[in-house]
């Protein structure tokens, strides 16, 4: 939730509603016929990203409810979403293992992200890094810019990592 906005997922649809007032805003048939598997607002609150169980992702304005951009992921389920905190960058883990990383404003994939053994179940963008979870019980670090190169494999769950998130100042990571 982000600045008095709830959005969430379901079936096929995406709904966002006015937390303050408990209105629903918009309800977006983001996905014909196909589960919204994961859902994330921007930090600025202008786009609401939503992936599916077949690879795809899509992005619409808040505002109007408008589809602004689609992703493809290909054949592989999107299980997690992020947006650099410039809004410049789009991240999604998969079903596949891979991370990939998309230019918001054309849509091209600039690259793919691999080291994780089983499903990509999480992603979260710092100042200066992307962190990825898994089912292989591992947090990944990950550059910003063109490297494909892993800075960091961070170990110690017992089973595969959920989710990850980070406090406003990005100083702590938790998962």
């Amino acid at each position: 939730m982000l600045g008095g906005t709830l959005v969430v997922g379901s079936e096929n649809l995406v709904r966002a509603w006015d937390w303050a007032l408990r209105e629903e805003t918009l309800l977006l048939p983001a996905h014909e016929q196909c589960p919204v598997t994961t859902v994330r607002l921007s930090e600025d609150g202008k786009l609401i990203l939503s992936g599916n169980r077949y690879g795809s992702i899509r992005a619409f304005d808040t505002k109007t409810g408008l589809s602004a951009a689609v992703f493809g992921h290909g054949c592989h389920r999107v299980l997690s979403l992020a947006l650099s905190g410039d809004g410049t960058s789009l991240y999604g883990g998969g079903e596949d293992g891979a991370v990939l990383e998309w230019c918001v404003a054309t849509g091209n994939c600039r690259r793919v992200l691999r080291g994780h053994q089983g499903q990509v179940l999480g992603v979260w963008t710092g100042n200066e890094d992307v962190f990825s979870c898994g089912q292989d019980g591992t947090i990944r670090v990950w550059e910003h810019g063109p490297s494909t190169r892993c800075k960091k494999v961070l170990k110690g769950h017992s089973g595969g990592v959920l989710s990850l998130c980070s406090t406003r100042g990005q100083r702590t990571l938790m998962s």
